[in-house]
């Protein structure tokens, strides 16, 4: 195979850029998750400069992002409402528009949002997170970026579990680098909310299981058995120390999901030897997990899940009402379009006032992820959204056809079951308004998006090289030269 000359300044800025990616994902993380407005808009220019960064080396390569084209389509409606409906608003607070027959613009036949400022805000964080997918999507088509992803993403979400093990052994007031500010008494990790970190949690957990099987059935990964146990182990535990009872829930569907595909996937392999050993290592860490999570306190998340007062305020109360609310007298005024992105509070403030019996207390989210983005992005945009995070997953279920190599297999279960996750808890809660999560989020389903490539070498300059299809025994007996001038066989 005649070697593919590329611009080395190009290339490089294209591997920058990944690398990049991987410390913003640390950093949305140890900053308090992100849900600080200045962090917020710290990681929006970080994730623009990233951007802007793998952009400028696609061009000097002279080449397309490897994006697939059903991708293209979700990614460019996004950005063209949400861009449209903030350059068209106009400026200052908006809440009161929300209550006339349709919210006016600079161009009236155009989309507008009730406040410029704000969406234009949360469109800076909104574009910047579809950076990240893309560049995810693109780097995932390398089996060792696809690998530093998938590790930092785990890496991540077990610090930030061993911080709230810790904050609870430690008997911990408030988080460890934020003593001064009152957290509240259910705050976990770098989390205030509990629910929040416990949604990174659920995010993290399908990762950390496939890597540790991954190095249960890999004779090279040997060294990486006692990491990845232990940070799933951890992780369970953590999620039942942690005070979200719907986190908890969703720990255990999870982990039988894990154990069911696990267990198939090996019988369909027939791999008995495989089969039993993971059998014992689960059964042993079944046996360590109840001491681990008794041993941190379970007391708050038992009186959570067993007092009264808290039964009635997470099954019914408030939320209901507020549910009520915006399906009958937010969504009717919202439209196709929505109120504009990032505008919730104001307009269901304005909303909630006018009825005949308001809700009480201020809801800057809606609880459920599902209403929030239909006010605010309207049905359009909702259909866009779906098709962003849906057309992910079943791009990774369509993988599973076509017996493709055992560390994909692997990855696209544990995505799915990560993304399924977190959209079962975007049913009563709002991770997905948390740009921590939704950047974790996003690279996830990119990973998922940018499976069905076929991607370039370790050194990522050859575009031809398949990585993720099985081999024929032709192509075995071929080397390939790469540009260090060492031959490698394609794997």
């Amino acid at each position: 195979m005649e070697e593919r000359r590329t611009h080395p300044m190009g290339q490089g800025l294209v591997e920058c850029s990944r690398w990049f990616l991987l410390l913003i994902l640390i950093t949305a993380v140890s900053l308090w998750g992100t849900t600080r407005p200045w962090t917020m808009n710290l990681i929006a220019i970080a994730l623009l400069l990233d951007l802007l960064v793998f952009a400028s080396g696609l061009v000097l390569i002279a080449r397309k992002p490897r994006l697939p084209r059903w991708l293209i389509l979700p990614l460019a409606g996004i950005l063209l409402q949400g861009w449209i409906m903030a350059l068209n608003a106009f400026p200052g607070p908006g809440g009161l528009r929300i209550l006339l027959g349709r919210v006016p613009g600079h161009v009236s036949w155009l989309p507008a949002s009730i406040d410029r400022c704000i969406t234009i805000q949360t469109m800076m964080l909104v574009s910047g997170l579809l950076g990240a997918m893309s560049v995810s999507c693109d780097l995932a088509s390398n089996r060792i970026w696809l690998l530093r992803l998938w590790r930092t993403i785990a890496l991540t979400g077990t610090g930030m579990v061993f911080l709230g093990l810790a904050q609870r052994w430690t008997h911990a007031k408030a988080i460890f680098w934020n003593l001064y500010e009152n957290a509240g008494e259910y705050f976990f990790g770098v989390y205030r909310y509990h629910a929040n970190a416990g949604s990174l949690m659920n995010l993290t957990l399908p990762l950390l299981a496939g890597l540790s099987f991954l190095s249960l059935i890999d004779s090279h990964r040997k060294s990486e058995r006692a990491l990845w146990i232990t940070a799933t182990v951890a992780t369970v535990a953590g999620s039942f120390v942690n005070v979200s009872r719907a986190s908890s829930a969703i720990t255990m569907l999870l982990c039988l999901a894990i154990i069911v595909a696990a267990g198939s996937r090996l019988a369909c392999r027939r791999r008995g030897q495989s089969l039993a050993m993971i059998v014992i290592i689960a059964v042993t860490s079944l046996a360590l997990l109840i001491p681990v999570t008794l041993s941190f306190g379970v007391e708050k998340s038992l009186h959570r899940w067993t007092h009264p007062g808290n039964r009635s305020a997470f099954w019914g109360g408030d939320r209901i009402r507020t549910a009520e609310a915006i399906v009958q007298s937010l969504l009717p005024r919202t439209g196709f379009f929505g109120s504009g992105p990032g505008t919730f509070e104001q307009s269901f403030s304005s909303v909630n006032l006018h009825r005949e019996t308001p809700v009480a207390g201020r809801w800057d989210m809606a609880h459920d992820d599902y209403l929030q983005t239909l006010s605010e992005w309207g049905a359009i945009g909702s259909v866009f959204w779906a098709l962003l995070i849906g057309g992910g997953i079943l791009n990774a279920l369509a993988r599973f056809r076509h017996g493709t190599s055992m560390t994909l297999d692997v990855f696209n279960a544990a995505g799915i079951l990560a993304m399924v996750g977190v959209l079962i808890h975007a049913l009563v809660d709002f991770p997905l308004q948390i740009a921590s999560i939704q950047l974790f989020t996003a690279c996830i389903a990119g990973g998922l998006w940018g499976a069905r490539n076929h991607g370039d070498a370790a050194g990522g300059t050859s575009g031809s090289l398949r990585l993720f299809r099985k081999p024929s025994v032709d192509s075995l007996k071929q080397s390939v030269v790469l540009p260090s001038g060492k031959r490698q066989i394609p794997p």
